[in-house]
């Protein structure tokens, strides 16, 4: 019988498809502010509407990114389903590191949200807010790239926060 590292459960944070965090196996009534340092996992249902409607639940949440009260008021008059980019299947979030060698060493880490085509990338730019809302979202893969003499480039699985979903979402869609 394997053990397991007591912590093991307390380390992350669910979002449902509704909008609710589940911390703990408990669902978060209170200031969800805890939670921002937490792994986040989405449920397989969620959408980015899913993600606009946790922000709507928990208040503490909308004082993260200056965009966010901008973001409530256009969800608000969206129309309350079938909110889809017609070239795109879903979003996903994706970490980035950029690394450029000599003379001038330098390394770039950002996230971006994009859409997705099947496995193939697909450019959102052109999409409007509400035509996003109710496309699946889920978290991607951290892209490693070397920029020398030959560009070198790698995927590995990596994790995300709740601030870093937060922010990048937000970030990403302005």
């Amino acid at each position: 019988m394997a053990l397991k590292h007591p912590m093991a459960d307390y380390t992350h944070v669910l979002l449902k498809s509704d909008g609710a965090l589940i911390r703990d196996g408990h669902a978060v009534h209170d200031s969800p502010l805890a939670c921002l340092g937490r792994r986040v996992t989405l449920d397989p249902a969620c959408t980015l509407r899913s993600f606009f409607c946790m922000i709507a639940a928990y208040p503490a949440l909308q004082a993260l990114n200056a965009f966010i009260p901008g973001y409530l008021n256009e969800v608000a008059a969206c129309p309350r389903e079938a909110c889809r980019f017609p070239d795109a299947q879903g979003l996903v979030l994706h970490r980035t590191v950029e690394m450029t060698g000599y003379p001038d060493a330098a390394i770039r880490i950002y996230t971006t949200l994009e859409g997705t085509s099947g496995e193939k990338p697909c450019d959102i730019r052109a999409a409007r807010l509400n035509q996003l809302l109710d496309m699946p979202l889920r978290l991607g893969r951290l892209r490693h790239t070397v920029f020398g003499d030959r560009i070198d480039s790698q995927q590995f699985d990596t994790s995300f926060n709740l601030f870093e979903l937060i922010d990048g979402i937000c970030w990403d869609l302005s």
